[in-house]
Protein backbone atom coordinates (compact mmCIF):
# COMPACT_ATOMS: atom_id res chain seq x y z
CA UNK A 1 0.00 0.00 0.00
CA UNK A 2 1.66 3.31 -1.22
CA UNK A 3 0.35 5.44 1.65
CA UNK A 4 2.74 7.98 1.29
CA UNK A 5 1.49 8.70 -2.19
CA UNK A 6 -1.96 8.55 -0.89
CA UNK A 7 -1.20 10.91 2.33
CA UNK A 8 0.47 13.21 -0.50
CA UNK A 9 -3.16 13.07 -2.62
CA UNK A 10 -4.78 13.53 0.43
CA UNK A 11 -2.59 16.85 1.45
CA UNK A 12 -2.95 18.17 -2.44
CA UNK A 13 -6.82 18.04 -2.34
CA UNK A 14 -7.26 19.48 0.94
CA UNK A 15 -4.94 22.33 0.68
CA UNK A 16 -6.81 23.15 -2.87
CA UNK A 17 -10.07 22.89 -0.55
CA UNK A 18 -8.97 25.21 2.21
CA UNK A 19 -8.07 27.78 -0.48
CA UNK A 20 -10.97 27.80 -2.15
CA UNK A 21 -12.83 28.30 0.96
CA UNK A 22 -10.28 31.26 2.18
CA UNK A 23 -11.13 32.70 -1.59
CA UNK A 24 -14.40 32.55 -1.15
CA UNK A 25 -14.66 33.86 2.40
CA UNK A 26 -13.00 37.26 0.97
CA UNK A 27 -14.95 37.45 -1.96
CA UNK A 28 -18.25 37.59 0.46
CA UNK A 29 -16.51 39.90 3.39
CA UNK A 30 -15.31 42.39 0.04
CA UNK A 31 -18.50 42.52 -1.36
CA UNK A 32 -20.73 42.96 1.60
CA UNK A 33 -18.43 45.72 3.45
CA UNK A 34 -20.14 49.27 3.30
CA UNK A 35 -17.52 51.69 1.60
CA UNK A 36 -15.64 54.50 4.07
CA UNK A 37 -15.26 58.09 2.68
CA UNK A 38 -12.40 58.44 5.18
CA UNK A 39 -9.07 56.88 7.34
CA UNK A 40 -9.63 56.82 10.83
CA UNK A 41 -6.11 56.50 12.41
CA UNK A 42 -5.57 56.67 16.34
CA UNK A 43 -2.09 58.28 17.51
CA UNK A 44 -2.84 57.38 21.14
CA UNK A 45 -5.90 56.84 23.44
CA UNK A 46 -7.23 60.59 23.57
CA UNK A 47 -6.16 61.70 19.85
CA UNK A 48 -6.87 60.58 16.23
CA UNK A 49 -6.51 61.81 12.90
CA UNK A 50 -8.89 61.08 9.40
CA UNK A 51 -7.50 61.59 6.31
CA UNK A 52 -9.73 61.24 3.25
CA UNK A 53 -9.79 57.87 1.36
CA UNK A 54 -9.07 59.18 -1.93
CA UNK A 55 -5.19 60.39 -0.81
CA UNK A 56 -4.65 56.53 -0.98
CA UNK A 57 -2.01 54.72 1.24
CA UNK A 58 1.09 56.87 -0.19
CA UNK A 59 -0.11 60.13 0.75
CA UNK A 60 -2.03 59.42 4.16
CA UNK A 61 1.62 57.74 5.21
CA UNK A 62 3.67 61.14 4.29
CA UNK A 63 1.32 63.15 6.01
CA UNK A 64 1.19 60.77 9.21
CA UNK A 65 5.22 60.93 8.68
CA UNK A 66 4.83 65.24 8.72
CA UNK A 67 2.87 64.82 11.74
CA UNK A 68 4.61 63.03 13.67
CA UNK A 69 7.59 64.69 13.16
CA UNK A 70 5.99 67.73 14.14
CA UNK A 71 4.77 65.89 17.54
CA UNK A 72 8.73 64.32 17.98
CA UNK A 73 10.31 67.98 17.75
CA UNK A 74 7.58 69.50 20.09
CA UNK A 75 8.71 66.28 22.72
CA UNK A 76 12.68 67.59 22.24
CA UNK A 77 11.80 70.97 22.83
CA UNK A 78 9.81 69.67 25.84
CA UNK A 79 13.45 68.00 27.21
CA UNK A 80 15.37 70.40 26.58
CA UNK A 81 13.00 73.02 28.31
CA UNK A 82 12.87 70.84 31.33
CA UNK A 83 14.75 72.13 34.28
CA UNK A 84 17.81 70.16 35.31
CA UNK A 85 17.21 69.52 38.62
CA UNK A 86 14.22 67.57 37.33
CA UNK A 87 15.60 65.84 35.19
CA UNK A 88 18.10 64.04 37.75
CA UNK A 89 15.17 63.10 40.38
CA UNK A 90 14.25 61.06 37.23
CA UNK A 91 17.40 59.89 37.07
CA UNK A 92 17.60 59.28 40.38
CA UNK A 93 14.04 57.34 40.56
CA UNK A 94 14.89 54.49 42.31
CA UNK A 95 14.87 51.54 39.84
CA UNK A 96 13.78 48.07 39.70
CA UNK A 97 10.98 48.70 41.97
CA UNK A 98 7.59 48.15 39.15
CA UNK A 99 5.57 48.42 41.70
CA UNK A 100 6.10 51.82 42.35
CA UNK A 101 4.74 53.95 38.90
CA UNK A 102 7.12 57.01 37.68
CA UNK A 103 5.95 59.91 38.15
CA UNK A 104 4.11 61.23 34.70
CA UNK A 105 6.43 63.69 34.03
CA UNK A 106 9.74 61.22 34.54
CA UNK A 107 7.59 58.73 32.55
CA UNK A 108 7.11 61.46 29.47
CA UNK A 109 10.69 61.97 30.09
CA UNK A 110 11.79 58.40 29.95
CA UNK A 111 9.96 57.84 26.77
CA UNK A 112 10.81 60.95 25.38
CA UNK A 113 14.22 60.38 25.63
CA UNK A 114 14.58 56.32 24.80
CA UNK A 115 11.92 56.02 21.93
CA UNK A 116 10.96 57.55 18.70
CA UNK A 117 7.21 58.10 18.20
CA UNK A 118 6.05 55.66 15.48
CA UNK A 119 3.82 56.11 12.39
CA UNK A 120 1.22 54.02 13.69
CA UNK A 121 -0.17 50.95 11.81
CA UNK A 122 -3.66 49.00 10.99
CA UNK A 123 -4.92 52.00 9.37
CA UNK A 124 -4.43 50.66 5.94
CA UNK A 125 -6.82 47.77 6.01
CA UNK A 126 -9.86 50.84 5.62
CA UNK A 127 -8.12 51.62 2.20
CA UNK A 128 -9.91 49.47 -0.22
CA UNK A 129 -7.85 46.62 -0.61
CA UNK A 130 -6.79 43.55 -3.47
CA UNK A 131 -8.35 40.49 -3.20
CA UNK A 132 -5.06 38.66 -2.39
CA UNK A 133 -3.84 40.21 -0.09
CA UNK A 134 -0.01 39.60 1.96
CA UNK A 135 -2.76 38.27 4.99
CA UNK A 136 -4.95 36.27 3.13
CA UNK A 137 -1.83 34.45 1.45
CA UNK A 138 -0.23 33.65 4.98
CA UNK A 139 -3.71 32.43 6.31
CA UNK A 140 -3.93 30.01 2.62
CA UNK A 141 -0.41 29.04 2.76
CA UNK A 142 0.56 28.82 6.11
CA UNK A 143 -1.92 25.65 7.32
CA UNK A 144 -1.01 23.73 3.93
CA UNK A 145 2.76 24.13 4.39
CA UNK A 146 2.60 23.73 8.70
CA UNK A 147 0.49 20.21 7.72
CA UNK A 148 3.20 19.78 4.87
CA UNK A 149 6.25 20.08 7.35
CA UNK A 150 4.81 18.26 9.95
CA UNK A 151 4.46 15.22 7.83
CA UNK A 152 8.01 15.41 6.96
CA UNK A 153 8.89 15.49 10.28
CA UNK A 154 7.20 12.61 11.36
CA UNK A 155 8.40 10.52 7.98
CA UNK A 156 11.91 11.52 9.08
CA UNK A 157 11.51 10.53 12.84
CA UNK A 158 10.04 7.50 11.62
CA UNK A 159 13.16 6.27 9.50
CA UNK A 160 15.45 7.01 12.34
CA UNK A 161 13.46 4.63 14.61
CA UNK A 162 13.95 1.83 11.71
CA UNK A 163 17.83 2.73 11.89
CA UNK A 164 18.00 2.42 15.95
CA UNK A 165 16.46 3.48 18.81
CA UNK A 166 19.12 6.29 18.98
CA UNK A 167 18.18 7.72 15.95
CA UNK A 168 15.17 7.88 16.20
CA UNK A 169 14.84 9.52 20.10
CA UNK A 170 17.29 12.14 18.42
CA UNK A 171 15.37 13.50 15.77
CA UNK A 172 11.92 13.29 17.67
CA UNK A 173 13.86 15.42 20.07
CA UNK A 174 14.82 17.87 17.33
CA UNK A 175 11.28 18.30 16.24
CA UNK A 176 10.36 18.97 19.46
CA UNK A 177 12.76 21.15 19.76
CA UNK A 178 12.09 23.49 16.68
CA UNK A 179 8.22 23.70 17.95
CA UNK A 180 8.65 24.27 21.22
CA UNK A 181 11.46 27.51 20.35
CA UNK A 182 9.28 28.69 17.64
CA UNK A 183 6.44 28.58 19.79
CA UNK A 184 7.96 30.53 22.68
CA UNK A 185 9.50 32.69 20.34
CA UNK A 186 6.06 33.67 18.90
CA UNK A 187 4.66 34.01 22.50
CA UNK A 188 7.39 36.43 23.80
CA UNK A 189 7.27 38.18 20.47
CA UNK A 190 11.38 37.43 20.24
CA UNK A 191 12.13 39.46 17.35
CA UNK A 192 10.71 42.90 19.09
CA UNK A 193 12.62 42.31 22.02
CA UNK A 194 14.70 45.98 22.58
CA UNK A 195 16.60 48.15 24.81
CA UNK A 196 13.79 50.60 25.14
CA UNK A 197 10.84 48.09 26.35
CA UNK A 198 11.31 48.10 29.93
CA UNK A 199 9.87 51.23 32.27
CA UNK A 200 11.56 50.81 35.68
CA UNK A 201 14.83 50.04 34.58
CA UNK A 202 17.16 49.78 31.61
CA UNK A 203 18.22 46.39 29.71
CA UNK A 204 16.77 44.35 27.33
CA UNK A 205 12.89 43.66 27.23
CA UNK A 206 10.57 41.59 25.33
CA UNK A 207 6.85 42.69 25.08
CA UNK A 208 4.78 39.16 25.53
CA UNK A 209 1.58 40.16 24.26
CA UNK A 210 -0.52 37.00 25.25
CA UNK A 211 -0.58 37.35 29.16
CA UNK A 212 -2.31 40.66 29.92
CA UNK A 213 -1.71 41.96 33.52
CA UNK A 214 -3.90 44.66 34.14
CA UNK A 215 -6.00 47.16 32.02
CA UNK A 216 -4.03 50.05 32.94
CA UNK A 217 -0.50 48.09 32.69
CA UNK A 218 -0.98 46.06 29.79
CA UNK A 219 1.20 43.20 28.90
CA UNK A 220 3.86 41.19 30.01
CA UNK A 221 7.46 42.32 29.79
CA UNK A 222 10.27 40.27 30.65
CA UNK A 223 13.78 40.42 30.48
CA UNK A 224 15.36 38.55 27.66
CA UNK A 225 17.32 36.22 29.29
CA UNK A 226 14.16 34.74 30.45
CA UNK A 227 12.98 34.71 27.15
CA UNK A 228 15.83 32.94 25.65
CA UNK A 229 15.67 30.68 28.87
CA UNK A 230 12.37 29.41 28.02
CA UNK A 231 13.17 28.96 24.74
CA UNK A 232 16.61 27.06 25.18
CA UNK A 233 16.04 25.30 28.74
CA UNK A 234 13.29 22.38 28.15
CA UNK A 235 14.89 21.28 25.19
CA UNK A 236 18.10 21.19 26.72
CA UNK A 237 16.92 19.73 29.89
CA UNK A 238 15.52 17.20 28.00
CA UNK A 239 18.77 16.31 26.15
CA UNK A 240 20.76 16.15 29.17
CA UNK A 241 17.65 13.61 30.94
CA UNK A 242 17.77 11.53 27.23
CA UNK A 243 21.44 11.47 27.75
CA UNK A 244 21.37 9.96 31.74
CA UNK A 245 18.55 7.42 30.75
CA UNK A 246 20.50 6.08 27.68
CA UNK A 247 23.55 5.86 29.78
CA UNK A 248 22.52 4.21 32.45
CA UNK A 249 20.91 1.84 30.47
CA UNK A 250 23.51 1.33 28.75
CA UNK A 251 25.42 0.01 32.16
CA UNK A 252 22.50 -2.50 32.25
CA UNK A 253 23.14 -4.06 28.71
CA UNK A 254 27.39 -4.31 29.65
CA UNK A 255 28.29 -7.72 30.39
CA UNK A 256 30.73 -8.86 32.66
CA UNK A 257 34.57 -9.63 31.45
Amino acid sequence: MKWKRGLFRLWLLSSALWTAALLVVAVRNETGRALSTSVHVEISNTEAWDYPVEWGERRIRAALEERIALLASGERKWVAELAEDRKAACRDWPKGTPITPLPAECERLFIATNSKIAVPTGWEAQLPQPLWTTALLLQALGPPAAVFLLGIAIIWTDHGFRLTAGHGFCRLWIVLSLVWASGASYYYQVATCGPTLGQEQFGWFCPSGWRPIDENVGYEVVPVDEALAWMVGPPAGVLLLGFLVFWVSGGFRRTAD
